[in-house]
C-alpha cells in the first residue's frame, strides 16, 4: 500500500443527524404556512411535509451508512447515497482545495466539515469527521509518490491575525449596513399588517392612538434613526461572529485561512492555485487607511460565489509587506495611466443621472422624500473621485487595474492567469477616442471580470496586445506604451 493511500473510512453518526436538521430546515416553509393558516388537521401540506421528513430521515441514517471515502491510487473515491447511489473519483492532481468548516453542532462533538473543490467548484462534502480524519485526508491527497514520510513539516513563512480592536473596528466599518437594512425592509413588508395592528392596540390602551396618527417630521427621523441603530448593530454582531479567532499562515506554498467566531471554517489555498489579488477599500474605511485583501482562486469561492478574504481588516502600510509574503508576485507599485481629461465629463455625467432619478423615485414614494434630492448634490463629488481612481499600469508580468464606485477596488493579475481580455467602446466614447478595458480570470463558477472605465483608446488597445495569449512569449512588449492625458 503506498503510504500517501488512506484507508476505507466512514463518516461520523452525528452526519445523519446534520442530515435530517438539514431537511428540516428546508421544511420550514411548509411549517410556517401550517401555523398561519390553522389548517394543521387534514391538512395536505402537512400530509406533505411529514412524507418529506420520513423520506429526510430515511436518507440521513441510510445516505451515512452508505457514505465511504478513500485515498488510492493517487484518487479520492467517495460512495455515497441511499436512494440514488453515487461513486466518485476525483484525481489527487485536480483538488484545488481541502476546506474545512464547523458549525455549533459538529464543535460540540469535535468534528469538522470537509469540502473537497475542483476547478469545477466543490465535488465533495462530508458533513461530520473528526479534525485528525481531515488532516489525514488533507495529507493523503496533497502527497506526492516521492514524498518522504518521515520529513519535517515545511516552516511557516508568514502569519497574520486580526486584534479585538481590529475586529471591532472593521466591524464598524464593513459596510454591510445597506444589506441588513434590506433585510429588515424585507422582514417588516410581510408583516407590517399584524405590527400595525397589534401597535394601534396596544397604544389605544395608553390612550396614545389619536397622537401618534399625526405623522411629524420628528417622529419619521426618530423611526429612522432607530432603525438604522437596529440595522448597524445588528452588522457589528455578524461581521464579528463572522471574522472573530480570524489568522492566516503560510507555510511553504499553502496559506491556510481560519475564522469564525461560532461556525469556524479553514480553507486551504496553494499559492499556484492564485488567480489574482484584489484590494477593496470601503467608503468608511478609506479615510482610516484600511481595507480588504481578497484572494481569487481557480474553481474556488469559499460561500455563496464570494470571494475568499486574505485579511479582512488592513492598514495600507502592512499591504505590501503582506503580499510579498503570502502572494509573491503580486506587490507591485507600477506608474499607473489614468483617463484623460476628456473623459471626467462621463465619469461625473452617470451618477448626477443616476442620483436624480432615484431621488424622483423617493420623492413620490415616501413623505418628506423630496429631502432625498440633497444627496444628488454629492453625486458630482462621487464621478470625480472615480475619476481621479481610475487607471492601469503593468509592471513586469503583472497588471494592476484600479476603479471606483463607492469603494475603491484595485485588482492584481499575473499575466499567465488572464483567461480572456476585452476591449469595448460605445458610439459616444469612439466620439471620443476612450474605451473599457476588461480581463478575466478563473475564479468561482463563473469567473471574476476586472474593469477600467473610459481609458485612452490607445492604451487600451496596448493592453489588449499585452493581455492576449498570443503576447506571452518572452519577446513579447513588456509595458503598455503610455499616451499623454489630453
Amino acid at each position: 500500500m503506498n503510504p500517501s493511500d488512506l484507508p476505507k473510512a466512514r463518516l461520523h453518526p452525528i452526519a445523519a443527524v446534520i442530515t435530517v436538521l438539514k431537511a428540516l430546515r428546508s421544511l420550514l416553509p411548509i411549517l410556517v404556512i401550517i401555523l398561519v393558516t390553522g389548517r394543521v388537521k387534514d391538512s395536505p401540506i402537512l400530509i406533505v411535509g411529514l412524507v418529506a421528513l420520513g423520506a429526510s430521515l430515511v436518507e440521513g441514517v441510510g445516505g451515512w451508512l452508505r457514505y465511504h471515502y478513500w485515498v488510492t491510487a493517487g484518487e479520492l473515491r467517495v460512495e455515497r447515497g441511499f436512494f440514488v447511489r453515487q461513486r466518485v473519483a476525483i484525481p489527487a492532481e485536480r483538488v484545488q482545495t481541502v476546506d474545512t468548516s464547523a458549525g455549533v453542532l459538529q464543535r460540540l462533538f469535535g468534528l469538522v466539515e470537509v469540502q473537497i473543490k475542483t476547478a469545477a467548484g466543490a465535488q465533495v462534502v462530508m458533513s461530520a469527521i473528526t479534525e485528525a480524519a481531515a488532516e489525514a485526508l488533507r495529507s493523503a491527497l496533497a502527497a506526492q509518490p516521492n514524498l518522504d514520510p518521515d520529513a519535517a513539516a515545511p516552516p511557516e513563512v508568514a502569519r497574520y491575525e486580526l486584534s479585538t480592536r481590529e475586529l471591532l473596528l472593521a466591524a464598524s466599518t464593513s459596510g454591510r449596513l445597506g444589506v441588513i437594512l434590506s433585510g429588515m425592509g424585507w422582514l417588516y413588508s410581510q408583516v407590517d399588517d399584524f405590527i400595525e395592528e397589534r401597535l394601534l392596540v396596544a397604544l389605544g390602551t395608553l390612550n396614545l392612538a389619536d397622537s401618534v396618527s399625526r405623522v411629524s417630521p420628528l417622529m419619521i427621523a426618530a423611526i429612522v434613526f432607530a432603525a438604522l441603530l437596529i440595522a448597524f448593530m445588528a452588522s457589528v454582531v455578524a461581521e464579528v461572529a463572522r471574522f472573530g479567532g480570524f489568522s492566516v499562515v503560510r507555510t511553504g506554498d499553502q496559506l491556510v485561512i481560519r475564522r469564525g467566531l461560532f461556525e469556524r471554517r479553514e480553507v486551504s489555498v496553494s499559492l499556484d492555485r492564485i488567480q489574482a489579488i484584489r484590494i477593496v477599500e470601503g467608503l468608511l474605511r478609506q479615510p482610516l487607511g484600511y481595507a480588504a485583501i481578497i484572494v481569487e482562486t481557480a474553481g474556488h469561492a469559499e460561500e455563496r460565489g464570494q470571494s475568499t478574504p486574505l485579511h479582512p481588516f488592513l492598514h495600507k502600510s502592512r499591504w505590501r509587506p503582506l503580499l510579498e509574503q503570502l502572494a509573491p508576485g503580486h506587490d507591485i507599485q507600477p506608474e499607473l495611466t489614468r483617463p484623460p481629461r476628456r473623459a471626467l465629463r462621463r465619469f461625473v455625467l452617470r451618477p448626477c443621472l443616476t442620483a436624480l432619478l432615484v431621488a424622483g423615485v423617493i420623492s413620490v414614494s415616501v413623505p418628506f422624500g423630496w429631502l432625498s434630492f440633497a444627496l444628488a448634490l454629492a453625486a458630482p463629488w462621487f464621478g470625480w473621485l472615480a475619476f481621479r481612481d481610475a487607471g492601469a499600469g503593468v509592471q513586469g508580468q503583472t497588471l494592476l487595474l484600479t476603479r471606483r464606485t463607492l469603494r475603491r477596488t484595485t485588482s492584481i493579475v499575473r499575466r499567465r492567469r488572464i483567461q480572456f481580455c476585452e476591449s469595448s467602446s460605445s458610439w459616444f466614447q469612439r466620439r471620443r477616442g476612450l474605451a473599457d478595458f476588461t480581463v478575466a480570470v478563473a475564479s468561482g463558477t463563473g469567473g471574476k471580470h476586472f474593469s477600467v472605465p473610459e481609458l485612452d483608446a490607445e492604451i487600451v488597445d496596448a493592453l489588449v496586445v499585452w493581455s492576449s495569449p498570443t503576447a506571452k512569449s518572452p519577446g513579447a512588449q513588456a509595458e503598455p506604451p503610455r499616451v499623454e492625458p489630453s
